[in-house]
C-alpha cells in the first residue's frame, strides 16, 4: 500500500512527522515594529521563493480524520512595508488548541497584525527567510495540519485541497514547518522575493491569484487504521413487542 497516497476516503488520509531531536528554543520577545515601518516605502506584495535545501526528516504514519470538515482555518495575507496605526500586534494566532506563530530563520518571532476586517497580517522583507511554526498546546487531541504557501501545498506542491494530507501533531507537539518538501529529508527553503520570483510561477498548478497568502487548516484526527462498522441484518424477531434481547448480529 502507497501511504502517500489517499487510502480509503477524505478522512483516512496518511500523514507526515517530522521527526526532531533535542531541545528546541523560541525567542519570545520580539520588536515593537519591523524594521521597515520606519522607511518612507510603501506597501509592495511579495510572493515565496524556492529557497535553499534544508535538512527536515518525516516518515510517513497512516492516520484518520475525525471529521471531513476542518476544526479550524486560518489565512495570513503577507507583503513588505509598514502596517497600518490602526491593525492589532499580536505574536501568535490562538483560536484553537494549537497556536500559530511565524519565525525569522533565526526562530525569532515575527510579530502578525490583525486588521479591523478580520485579517491577519505579515510584513516581511525581500529576500527574507521564514518558518511556520505550530504549537499544539492540547493533552488529548492531536491534530493534521494542512497548508498551504501561495495556493500550493507546502508538501505536495499541488494546488491547495482539503483532500491533500498534511502533517501530523501530536498531543504537546511541536512543528516547524521551513519550506516546500522536496522528499523525506530535505525542504526548500521559503523566501520573501518579489511577485515574479515566487515559486507559484515556476508550478504548473500555480495561480498567482492566491500569491502573498499563507493558508493553514487543521483536522482532529488519530493514528492508525480508521474502525469500520459491519453492517448485518437481525433475524426476525418472533415478539417484536417483547422488550427481549434479540438475535446476534453476525456479519
Amino acid at each position: 500500500m502507497n501511504l502517500f497516497k489517499t487510502i480509503t476516503s477524505l478522512s483516512l488520509l496518511s500523514s507526515i512527522l517530522i521527526l526532531t531531536s533535542g531541545c528546541t528554543t523560541i525567542e519570545k520577545n520580539y520588536p515593537t515594529s519591523l524594521s521597515v515601518a520606519n522607511e518612507p516605502t510603501e506597501n509592495r506584495a511579495l510572493s515565496t521563493k524556492w529557497g535553499e535545501n534544508l535538512l527536515s526528516v518525516t516518515e510517513s504514519v497512516e492516520a484518520y480524520r475525525l471529521s471531513q470538515a476542518p476544526s479550524q482555518t486560518t489565512s495570513i495575507f503577507y507583503q513588505s512595508g509598514a502596517p497600518a496605526n490602526s491593525y492589532s500586534k499580536v505574536s501568535r494566532i490562538s483560536e484553537s488548541p494549537v497556536q500559530l506563530s511565524i519565525l525569522t530563520e533565526h526562530r525569532n518571532i515575527m510579530p502578525l497584525y490583525h486588521s479591523q476586517n478580520n485579517q491577519y497580517l505579515l510584513y516581511g522583507k525581500p529576500n527574507e527567510r521564514y518558518i511556520i511554526f505550530l504549537h499544539n498546546t492540547s493533552y488529548k487531541i492531536m491534530y493534521e495540519a494542512v497548508i498551504t504557501v501561495d495556493g500550493l501545498d507546502v508538501i505536495s506542491g499541488t494546488a491547495g485541497s482539503y483532500q491533500n494530507r498534511g502533517y501530523l501533531l501530536r498531543p504537546g507537539d511541536t512543528l516547524f514547518v521551513e519550506g516546500f518538501r522536496k522528499n523525506q529529508q530535505q525542504v526548500a527553503a521559503f523566501r520573501f522575493g518579489a511577485p515574479e520570483e515566487g515559486y507559484v510561477n515556476y508550478n504548473t498548478q500555480g495561480d498567482k491569484r492566491n500569491t502573498g497568502v499563507i493558508g493553514i487548516a487543521l483536522f482532529e484526527s488519530e493514528e492508525g487504521t480508521q474502525k469500520t462498522i459491519r453492517k448485518c441484518s437481525y433475524l426476525p424477531n418472533p415478539f417484536p413487542n417483547s422488550h427481549y434481547a434479540p438475535e446476534p448480529c453476525i456479519p
